[in-house]
């Protein structure tokens, strides 16, 4: 959320469909993309990925589990 794009999505957009992914068993690998902590406004992408990541692997843990 450093570099806002006209017509973007923001992650609380993103985040449900996220978690229905990855409780879907379905997919086996994610790709965390345009990262770039050096340029990176007080770590707001750093910490977005790092949520995204949680996200992930809390809901594909309890996708197994269940």
């Amino acid at each position: 959320m450093s570099a806002p794009q006209v017509l973007g999505l923001t992650p609380w957009q993103i985040i449900p469909y996220l978690r229905l992914l990855a409780q879907s068993g379905k997919v086996i690998s994610y790709d965390i993309a345009e990262l770039s902590p050096h340029y990176d406004i007080d770590q707001r992408t750093v910490k977005l990925a790092a949520h995204l990541i949680y996200e992930i692997i809390l809901h594909h843990q309890r996708a197994r589990s269940s």
